[in-house]
């Protein structure tokens, strides 16, 4: 991961540092994770913070209701 990749990431590694919700995606559409809209919200009781290589991932600090568009 270069330090790009890891400055674009770092909100995200820091809401779900803070407990608050993030969602992930996948890049290339497939019958797992289809493309639409494709954004699965991690469970809060999650206490790993896992980046897949081989399938690579979008992530995203889930939109608010003040914010959702």
């Amino acid at each position: 991961m270069t330090a790009e990749q890891l400055a674009e990431l770092l909100p995200v590694l820091t809401a779900f540092a803070e407990r608050r919700p993030v969602q992930y995606r996948s890049q290339y559409p497939s019958a797992l994770f289809p493309r639409s809209d494709g954004w699965h919200t991690i469970n809060a009781d999650t206490t790993e913070f896992r980046v897949d290589q081989m399938n690579p991932l979008e992530w995203r600090v889930a939109p608010t209701e003040d914010t959702k568009t």
